[in-house]
């Protein structure tokens, strides 16, 4: 995921990201050039579909 946000011209720290997933967040932005959306279908924060959208 480093990776794929470093191409799109985003930081990206994964501990940071985790905290998000753990506190249940929807939306987050990466700077200005990425935002993301997270969806979750079960209380398991271990499954869940990013939509990963370049802005």
């Amino acid at each position: 995921m480093t990776e794929l946000f470093t191409a799109l011209g985003a930081a990206f720290d994964y501990s940071e990201f985790e905290k998000k997933l753990e506190d249940r967040e929807t939306d987050i932005d990466y700077d200005e050039q990425v935002h993301v959306e997270i969806t979750q279908n079960t209380d398991d924060i271990r499954n869940v579909q990013l939509i990963i959208k370049p802005n």
